[in-house]
């Protein structure tokens, strides 16, 4: 048993990402009396405007998205588009803050050519993704600032990218039908905690987009016109069919945490995370008490990446008690963590979140939440 807390947010989010393949090739290669799991996080950018969706109305029909990339950042900026399996074709522009539109950029197209000297983006159409058949548009930007006098650098500020539905309909050009859904997501480009400070994450930035209610708090569900989504930010390497993914909520109220991200993925069964565990202690204090590296020594981390651990050592707790063929590990390490969560679940007060964000339950410890409230539930 293996626990990667680790999240993804480029990528085809069917299942068909290379690392999401391997990881259902390993998993299948267990058995009942030897099983083999992974335990995933569902990641943490709901709430970090990286994925965006919409469907063309027809042929001819344009998207804008505005990508606000940051000022000091020193690592690259990277955007993924990935097009429906079905047989379409968008023609793509990028404009760089204050400038002009790039020329039409169609699939099997690097643009500009590489060379000397090194251009500040580059967007490359093509078919790349090695387990499925969809095409995507990776657009690349380079840092918008550098220790180097002598490095290129981007601007920053608001990118603009247009991409408008094929209007021809012929045997090498069709239009996406308007039930044919298209997604847009910025790889995460944050510096890791306790580092110093490189990249900058950054943006889709919708002016429909809404971001807090009138009590100044986030928002936690889409609505509006805006293509900016917070569903279906489920972890690209989370996407597969196998693994064990876990999302958080806090233990104070029992309430989902705003920022971890949900289902569904794309073409694979699914619908979200298996069960949630406890990655915050309430929404005033974040993340929940973890050992330090030095003997003795402890600090507060939050995020699923801290909530999956938990679920894996349950497992690891669970086949400890012994696995014969007479007495083998159920036959789904997912329906297994989803039962245990579905039988805790009915002693909880706090209403169960959807399926997408919930899966079958939140999963507690009676040190964590308190004898005595389970005894008042009851």
């Amino acid at each position: 048993m293996v626990n990667l807390s680790y999240g993804w947010i480029g990528g085809p989010h069917d299942g068909s990402e290379y690392l999401a393949a391997a990881m259902e090739e390993i998993i299948a290669s267990g058995n009942a009396v030897a099983p083999f799991t992974i335990v995933l996080p569902s990641g943490n950018n709901r709430q970090l405007r990286c994925h965006a969706q919409w469907r063309f109305s027809g042929p001819g029909d344009a998207k804008v998205l505005r990508w606000r990339v940051l000022p000091d950042n020193r690592a690259p900026s990277y955007l993924e588009i990935w097009l429906p399996e079905a047989p379409g074709q968008v023609e793509v522009r990028l404009t760089p803050p204050g400038g002009t539109a790039s020329a039409p950029i169609w699939p099997d197209e690097v643009v500009p050519p590489q060379g000397s000297p090194p251009p500040v983006w580059m967007v490359a159409y093509t078919s790349a993704s090695p387990t499925g058949s969809r095409y995507v548009i990776l657009i690349a930007l380079a840092p918008t600032a550098s220790l180097d006098r002598n490095a290129t650098i981007a601007p920053s500020g608001e990118w603009l990218v247009t991409l408008t539905n094929d209007t021809a309909s012929s045997a090498t050009h069709n239009p996406f039908a308007s039930s044919d859904p298209i997604d847009a997501w910025i790889r995460r480009n944050d510096t890791p905690y306790g580092y110093p400070q490189r990249g900058r994450q950054s943006y889709f930035d919708d002016p429909a987009y809404e971001r807090y209610d009138a009590a100044g708090r986030p928002i936690d569900v889409d609505s509006g016109a805006s293509a900016v989504k917070r569903d279906g930010t489920l972890s690209a390497i989370a996407t597969g069919s196998l693994p064990v993914v876990v999302g958080g909520f806090r233990r104070g109220d029992l309430t989902v945490a705003s920022y971890w991200a949900g289902g569904p993925a794309g073409s694979t069964d699914r619908e979200g995370p298996e069960a949630l565990a406890v990655s915050d202690d309430s929404a005033a204090l974040f993340g929940v008490r973890a050992a330090g590296t030095l003997s003795g020594s402890s600090g507060a981390m939050d995020g699923t990446s801290v909530a999956a651990p938990q679920v894996a050592r349950w497992i690891v707790r669970k086949a400890g008690q012994g696995l014969t063929p007479q007495n083998p590990w159920p036959p789904s390490y997912r329906g297994a963590v989803r039962t245990k969560a579905q039988n805790g679940e009915a002693y909880l007060p706090a209403p169960h979140p959807s399926p997408e964000r919930g899966g079958g339950g939140r999963i507690v410890t009676l040190p964590q939440l308190g004898a005595e409230r389970l005894r008042t539930k009851r």
